[in-house]
């Protein structure tokens, strides 16, 4: 069994893989194997990596009939994955060269089911067309930094702020299997909320391993449709899971679907005003928007409640509407 399996989903990305692939084959830890999910890619990408895997054994393809979706990807790669923790890594990124090293051997060492780090945001200069790159780190916002930590019996104390990638951790991959029971889970921006949130073993560390470069392509000017669709089912993810994992009281998933919720308002009205029209919902999708407000506007109340009566502060509380408008339209 293999420490550590790194997962790649990869599409139409030939010209970025040299600098990931250098990284991770020259990797102080060599007891890895790397996994290439391919979604069907129309460039050179397959023949790039099946000419390094030709060199290097532990580089594995996966070649799935279709056009996998990222969370497909990365499903189809950790039920094929055999290494005992699992990292899902983005083919044109790169981490340290003694990453899985470090990485593994503090999970490891602590029986941890899920070790988070710091990540290098490089802003390349094609987005700026500046010669000097900007970088800086992004990493656990409030929470406690080299300290074993129950998730489950905390949570109530922990920031909302934790950021929404897949590549921030490595989980032991029986942690996985077992949480990630919905195939929603594995979207890019919930899978570390779902899996943060049912921790009882979680770390957080300084150490900064991984390299995300952001590309000309990465920055978006305005909201799309996809984007709205997209966000629109994130928000169902997190509801939904909410309500199984009975999550209302005062826990920080419960606050991120507020803060999520009023960001999507903000979107809806973003798109509005770029298009000078508004966004028309279906009956389906005006359902479940109201569906998600009850569960965001009643996980607000009963935080603030909660935080007040400790203090015994008696006083009428006032909730005030959202005022950002949102247009339901039916079609």
């Amino acid at each position: 069994m293999p420490k550590l399996s790194l997962i790649l989903p990869c599409y139409n990305v030939d010209k970025y893989l040299e600098k990931c692939l250098d990284s991770l084959i020259n990797q102080t830890e060599k007891d890895i194997e790397i996994l290439f999910v391919d979604q069907g890619s129309t460039d050179n990408t397959l023949k790039f990596i099946k000419k390094y895997s030709a060199k290097d054994k532990r580089i594995r393809i996966l070649q799935i009939s279709g056009q996998l979706s990222d969370p497909e990807a990365r499903k189809t790669g950790l039920e094929n994955a055999s290494g005992k923790y699992i990292w899902f890594i983005n083919p044109d990124d790169y981490i340290e060269k003694d990453a899985c090293e470090t990485l593994y051997q503090e999970a490891e060492n602590e029986k941890l089911e899920v070790l988070c780090f710091n990540a290098r945001n490089y802003i390349s200069k094609d987005v700026y067309g500046k010669i000097n790159n900007l970088d800086f780190i992004i990493s656990i916002i409030n929470w406690p930094v080299n300290e074993i930590i129950n998730v489950q019996k905390i949570s109530a104390g922990l920031s909302d702020q934790i950021p929404m990638v897949s590549w921030i951790f490595i989980a032991e991959k029986s942690f996985l299997e077992n949480k990630l029971n919905d195939k929603r889970y594995f979207e890019d921006s919930v899978l570390s909320l779902i899996l943060f949130s049912q921790c009882t073993r979680f770390k957080a560390i300084t150490y900064t391993a991984y390299h995300n470069v952001i590309k000309q392509d990465d920055i978006k000017n305005n909201v799309s449709k996809k984007d709205i669709l997209s966000e629109l089912n994130n928000l169902l993810v997190i509801k939904d899971f909410i309500i199984l994992n009975n999550l209302h009281k005062n826990h920080f998933v419960s606050r991120i679907l507020n803060v999520r919720y009023k960001a999507f308002n903000k979107m809806i009205n973003d798109y509005n005003r770029q298009n000078n029209d508004t966004y028309k919902f279906s009956d389906e999708q005006i359902k479940k928007l109201s569906e998600i407000k009850h569960k965001a506007k009643r996980n607000k109340i009963v935080f603030v409640i909660k935080n007040l009566m400790p203090l015994g502060i008696f006083k009428l509380v006032k909730f005030y509407k959202n005022r950002e408008k949102i247009y339901l339209l039916r079609k």
